[in-house]
């Protein structure tokens, strides 16, 4: 691990056998960076990265007769053994090399986390085990934003615990040489927290074993890591920006795509944490995605015996691109395009599918006015918008628990905090805004206004000296221009585990909503409440009620 690792700790008996069971209620300690683990590991990845040759190929020539010293022989002996058997278990670590118990709420995190992540693709698997001299197929890689929170959480690059390898924002790069180093550092931590090799690699005439099947692994991964179904992000290929945030938000996201443009999309190169270009056949790639994925659940539950839900399905669609009302620079969610996409691709489709298009005005009528920042953010609205038209599709295609967001103003392509979804449960309706119907409800509204009412009594003045209906019409003009400004500070100033909040809020709405609701509790109102009512005091002319 870079700078930590993490190690399981159980009190045991030092025998030849296994030196921890996973059944053993067990603490996560962290390592130091300077402790003899970390220095192998590092050892061990310089090593890997000289090799020109895989471990498992090393032969030695028939043609040198004389006799070699009893030290060339050993010598040879230990270059001939696979390095994973070089490597040394990990055993109760003394007090000088610990580096302290990590905290109850990451090491529950870790917990509930293990087993999920991917697998490596098969070029990286293959490259790191022949040189290794293992077997790394039950190796998991964590890239999410769970992963990326905890690795920040210890100022780490990456870290190891058993067989899951999390890692750090972009730190998961197997195509570079220094992420090639990084991750064989960490699978040295996996080997030396397995008490040794696992499994050796197979040899081409070693049947004993077999391969683990990469349908079923794949079905598995989906199963635990994206239960409630797949997430796909598509950008337009010719703008830089659109690439990165796309590869951003499927890398939070754990969104599915593929290596390389315009593949011939199978198994193979199947990717978590990548977003799509638009250069590929859109609703080829998500058809094909969906198919894929279908076969590996149904194979993977088949297995375990259990009935298949719709894990292979897309709950979330998002598109980062340009747009205006009616139009969107990837060709085949734009206009009337965008109702023929949905169409092809309606059988790959959770009834509860999210379709987030990231782009300017999309979500905002043609037909009006263009929506400011106040009226696109807190308003109902977009009719006839593109938005629109896709959530119908929605809706004519029998998905009718979907939603369907969108941009209500110009802005940056995830940071526009303007934003309105469309329900599918209907058609030919408006949208809804996100802060009226998630973080600042009606309700919220009345509670607010009850609080103040509370306290002009608590104050000394009569609030029913005051026209009802006044006093409504007031407070709601009021809070609404505040509940603007609330959201738009808690936007520039918080996040949601490391992301933007208007990016994150589509996909975790209720999440996002509890975070800017905190904001204005502890931070917006009670900075402005004093001031609030002393407004209403002075506009409606209150004097306190005599004793």
């Amino acid at each position: 691990m870079r700078t930590h690792q993490y190690q399981e700790k159980s009190t045991f008996v030092r025998n030849t056998g296994v030196f921890f069971s996973p059944v053993i209620q067990k603490k996560l300690t962290v390592g130091s960076s300077n402790d003899s683990y970390e220095k192998e590991a590092d050892r061990v990845a310089d090593k890997i990265m000289k090799m020109s040759e895989p471990s498992s190929q090393v032969t030695h020539s028939g043609a040198l007769l004389q006799r070699k010293c009893a030290s060339c022989e050993q010598e040879e002996k230990l270059q001939m053994k696979p390095l994973a058997e070089t490597i040394s278990p990990l055993i109760q670590r003394s007090s000088s090399e610990s580096g302290g118990v990590a905290p109850t709420q990451v090491e529950s995190q870790i917990n509930s986390s293990r087993g999920g992540g991917s697998n490596m693709d098969n070029e990286t698997k293959n490259f790191m085990e022949s040189r290794f001299g293992t077997d790394f197929s039950a190796v998991k890689i964590h890239t999410g934003n769970e992963a990326v929170k905890m690795s920040r959480e210890f100022n780490a690059q990456a870290f190891a615990v058993g067989n899951d390898i999390y890692f750090n924002e972009g730190k998961y790069s197997p195509n570079s040489d220094s992420g090639k180093h990084l991750l064989a550092h960490e699978l040295t931590h996996t080997v030396q927290q397995s008490g040794g090799v696992g499994k050796k690699v197979q040899k081409n005439d070693d049947k004993s074993i077999p391969d683990p099947d990469p349908e079923t692994e794949m079905g598995k991964n989906i199963i635990t890591s994206s239960a409630d179904g797949l997430k796909i992000g598509i950008y337009d290929h010719n703008e830089g920006e659109m690439k990165r945030k796309s590869n951003e938000w499927a890398l939070a996201e754990n969104a599915i795509g593929f290596e390389g443009i315009k593949p011939d999309v199978k198994l193979t190169n199947l990717v978590f944490g990548k977003a799509i270009s638009d250069e590929n056949n859109s609703g080829k790639a998500i058809n094909t995605i969906s198919t894929i994925a279908k076969t590996c659940v149904d194979k993977a539950n088949k297995l375990s015996g259990v009935t298949s839900g719709d894990q292979y399905k897309i709950k979330t669609l998002a598109f980062f691109a340009h747009g205006t009302e009616g139009w969107c620079s990837i060709t085949p969610i734009s206009g009337n395009e965008g109702k023929k996409l949905v169409k092809n691709v309606a059988a790959s489709l959770k009834n509860d599918v999210d379709i987030i298009i990231y782009a300017c005005s999309v979500a905002n009528s043609p037909s009006e006015i263009h929506d400011d920042w106040d009226k696109g953010t807190m308003d109902a609205g977009g009719k006839d918008s593109m938005a629109e038209g896709v959530r119908d599709e929605l809706f004519d295609q029998n998905i009718t628990s979907g939603k369907v967001w969108g941009h209500t103003t110009v802005g940056h392509v995830t940071r526009n905090f303007a934003l309105r979804y469309f329900k599918s449960d209907s058609k030919d309706t408006e949208g809804l805004s996100y802060v009226s119907e998630y973080v600042f409800t009606p309700y919220d509204e009345y509670l607010i206004r009850q609080e103040v009412i509370n306290q002009l009594t608590t104050d000394g003045f009569d609030p029913t000296a005051i026209d009802t209906e006044k006093l409504i019409s007031y407070q709601i003009k009021n809070l609404r221009k505040h509940f603007y400004k609330c959201y738009a500070q808690a936007n520039d100033k918080l996040k949601y585990n490391q992301r933007n909040l208007a990016e994150a809020a589509p996909n975790h709405p209720l999440e996002v909503a509890k975070i800017i609701n905190n904001y204005w509790d502890t931070a917006y109102w009670p900075e402005i409440k004093t001031t609030y009512i002393a407004k209403i005091v002075k506009h409606f002319k209150l004097v306190k009620a005599s004793k």
